[in-house]
Formats: C-alpha cells, sequence, structure tokens
C-alpha cells in the first residue's frame, strides 16, 4: 500500500530547509538575523517530525545534499508550479529503483494543514 509501517526505514534527501534537516541541527539558537518565532517554528515542526517517526517505530536516515545538487529535495520545497504528475516524473528519474510504478502524490490530512496552516500565521510578514 505505500505506508511506512513500524520497523520500515525513511531515507530522505535533505536539504537545510526540510523538516529532516532541521532535526539534524545539534541547536536552535537564533542568530542576529533571526526571528526568534521563526526558530519556534522550525523547533517545533523538528520535534514533530521526529516524535511521529518516533512514536510509530519507523527508522528515518537522511543524506543531505546541497539545494543544487538535490533536484527532489528543490522541486517539492520551491517549484510550486509544478503538478503532482511532473513532481512524480521528477521523483523517479532520480531514483528509478526506489519509486515503485503505483507511487502517487496525495494531498496531506486536514489535520496536518491546518496545523501547518496554523504556525504559518505565527511567522512575521516579510516583504518580497
Amino acid at each position: 500500500d505505500g505506508e511506512l509501517k513500524a520497523g520500515d526505514c525513511s531515507l530522505s534527501m535533505t536539504d537545510s530547509l526540510t523538516s529532516e534537516g532541521w532535526t539534524r541541527k545539534t541547536n536552535f539558537k537564533e542568530v542576529d538575523y533571526e526571528d526568534p518565532e521563526e526558530a519556534a517554528v522550525r523547533r517545533e515542526v523538528a520535534r514533530k517530525h521526529a516524535g511521529q517517526f518516533s512514536s510509530l517505530k519507523i527508522k528515518d536516515y537522511s543524506q543531505w545534499f546541497p539545494g543544487r545538487f538535490n533536484l527532489v529535495s528543490n522541486a517539492l520545497a520551491r517549484d510550486n508550479d509544478r503538478d503532482d504528475e511532473e513532481l512524480t516524473k521528477i521523483l523517479q528519474s532520480c531514483a528509478p529503483s526506489q519509486v515503485p510504478k503505483s507511487f502517487k502524490i496525495h494531498p496531506l490530512p486536514k489535520e496536518i494543514v491546518s496545523w501547518l496552516t496554523s504556525l504559518l500565521l505565527r511567522l512575521p510578514v516579510k516583504e518580497q
């Protein structure tokens, strides 16, 4: 069915802008240029990610890649104009032996969307 079960391993190709990347960070001390609320939100996301995997007994492994070498992470995090079909093709081309033919991107559950929205509302608005 494609869902992770207790005892499974999750391997993430990460960069520093993902919750998986944040869990690898040794501290979340805010630096002078960083908003304290942004750091607090990152801590909350990282802890939720780690807590979910831990409670489900899923082993969480990651391999870090600089953003310019991590097509999958970049496409998922930054290419908001790509549809699910295009993202699936990127995943299948980058790791064909690891992405089953039945792979499908599903929308997040409403509870997660609601939680993420509440976190976003806490962040300061940035001028573009």
